[in-house]
């Protein structure tokens, strides 16, 4: 195997844990682990998501689930369904459970004067 340059890392044991996650398919044999890096997880997440918001009438909330929605169904009507083009599920899953958890807190404000 080459490599295309110098690899100097500091940290060697981080580096290898990146390269088998990344070129070895480790994390795939692991039947519960391997549903963390699947974009039909995530995905599914998100929906789960917004029909409970849904079913919460939370339209703030569902506004913004619309747009990463929207752009889950726009990649996946492209030409690449690579996880690199969906890492809005994965980086957003945080925010996204935070939503659906702490939902009262997001609730639109009185604009009486």
């Amino acid at each position: 195997m080459s490599y295309l340059g110098w690899q100097d890392s500091k940290i060697p044991w981080l580096r290898d844990a990146y390269w088998k996650i990344s070129r070895e398919l480790t994390m795939q044999r692991i039947p519960i682990v391997s549903m963390l890096f699947s974009i039909g997880t995530a995905f599914w997440g998100l929906l789960v998501c917004i029909w409970y918001n849904i079913y919460k009438k939370r339209k703030n909330i569902l506004v913004i689930l619309s747009l990463i929605l929207l752009l889950w169904v726009t990649i996946m009507f492209g030409p690449a369904t690579l996880v690199r083009y969906v890492l809005i599920l994965f980086f957003g899953a945080p925010i996204i459970v935070a939503f659906c958890l702490n939902g009262n807190k997001f609730k639109e404000k009185d604009n009486n004067i």
